[in-house]
């Protein structure tokens, strides 16, 4: 007698879920799920219709579950129980034949819906788009300004700030972006602005700008040429042609900010403005380590062969390069710069008066005058938020034998020890 076929009750259980489970994919909201669940219930049903188990009801919740769905419900212990005698080859095979038909039977609704997920999948569960680029302005910590070209070059050169970048909204200037290593690990990440003109109003134009363009920068560095104050003979004060003046604890003072008596005497009115402490801080380690010998800001003065012009004149040559004699100075060593620390001295006049000029270093201190620096410390200031700095390389002695052959190179030996500045101190967050 031939074996008797799978019970009507445990197909019409069967047959109720493969009935449902089209219905259930539209219920389910999340794109993804509801193509993963109608993958998973067409893998399932295609296995089952080969397999010789019984019905995988486990299979069937666990899809359901991960789907966010009631789990179906389970056959009556009745039919587990029928299911369970279903073990012989014959009533497995009518068993797997009437399956067979169900999936037949659903055939229909099963393509109907994967065509209607295949649609949601291409308008719907697009590829994740690439993140956007972070805004390069955001990150920006330090930034350096110039006044001149060949100070804007200099700065580009020695410090590898090769990107440009334009700042967008309704005050548009170009800047050069890039890293310089900081201690301890990681970038500084530097922008360079060039002024568009010299002198000191400009200057506080276009630092006032910079929390604008860039909101997280922490200091203001002016970078390039000017004037020195020499003291013959006095080793320790003696700025010559080629050496670096930064600015010292007593900061910049614009000497042309004055109250005038009818007798011509003058009371200078402009207030001290303090240099960024993190960056004195770094110059005493660097004067640390010159005195052990340690000049880092040496290995960046090859790079002013990169420039035009900006090899380094001979030791005995003046701002035009006609000859000049120095005294000894046993702290010098020949074909390099020194470096100095002190006041420097702003004003809007292009100082070429050396009585002036000696004044300036009688009274204030000062060993550089130049024509940007208080704009850049009044402007940080009045912001509150960036520190300033200023570094200077020295192209001659403000007075009648003003020239330019020391020009290029100054700048280059002002950004070589501004790199070795930055190195020397750590990132800001």
């Amino acid at each position: 007698m031939a074996p008797a076929g799978p019970p009507p009750e445990l197909l019409a259980w069967l047959d109720a879920q493969l009935g449902r489970w089209a219905r259930d994919a539209a219920r389910i909201a999340d794109p993804g799920r509801k193509l993963a669940f109608a993958q998973g219930a067409r893998e399932l049903l295609a296995s089952w219709d080969q397999s010789d188990a019984t019905p995988p009801v486990v299979a069937l919740t666990r899809l359901y579950t991960q789907a966010g769905l009631p789990p179906p419900s389970a056959p009556t212990p009745a039919q587990i129980a029928q299911a369970d005698a279903l073990r012989g080859p014959a009533a497995l095979g009518r068993l797997r034949q009437s399956l067979a038909d169900l999936i037949r039977l659903n055939q229909r609704a099963i393509s109907e819906v994967l065509a209607e997920l295949a649609q949601v999948a291409a308008e719907v569960i697009q590829p994740a788009a690439p993140a956007p680029a972070p805004d390069p302005a955001a990150v920006v910590r330090v930034v350096i300004v110039t006044a001149l070209p060949l100070e804007d070059a200099a700065v580009q050169v020695v410090l590898g700030l090769d990107t440009p970048w334009f700042s967008p909204g309704p005050v548009q200037r170009s800047y050069h972006l890039g890293r310089v290593s900081a201690a301890g690990g990681g970038h500084h990440h530097v922008a360079l602005a060039t002024l568009p003109d010299m002198a000191n109003n400009l200057a506080a134009v276009v630092t006032g700008h910079l929390a604008h363009h860039f909101p997280g920068h922490r200091r203001v560095i002016l970078c390039g040429i000017a004037g020195g104050v020499p003291r013959p003979g006095e080793s320790e004060h003696d700025v010559r042609l080629g050496d670096v003046v930064y600015s010292g604890r007593g900061g910049v003072v614009q000497f042309d900010l004055v109250k005038e008596y009818p007798d011509a005497t003058r009371e200078h009115r402009h207030p001290p403005r303090a240099p960024d402490a993190r960056v004195l801080d770094a110059t005493r380690r660097l004067e640390a380590g010159r005195r052990l010998g340690k000049r880092p800001w040496e290995a960046f003065l090859p790079m002013a062969a990169q420039l035009e012009g900006a090899t380094r004149p001979a030791d005995d040559a003046d701002a035009r390069g006609e000859p000049i004699q120095y005294p000894p100075d046993p702290a010098r060593r020949p074909g390099l710069p020194r470096v100095f620390g002190a006041t420097i001295a702003a004003s809007n006049t292009l100082l070429k008066n050396p009585a002036h000029r000696d004044y300036l270093g009688k009274t204030f201190g000062a060993k550089a005058v130049e024509m940007e620096g208080s704009g850049v410390a009044d402007a940080a200031w009045e912001d509150g938020r960036a520190g300033y700095f200023v570094v200077r390389g020295i192209c001659d002695y403000c007075d009648a034998k003003k020239g330019d052959v020391w020009q290029p190179y100054a700048a280059v030996a002002a950004a070589a020890y501004l790199r070795a500045l930055l190195e020397a101190m750590p990132a800001d967050a």
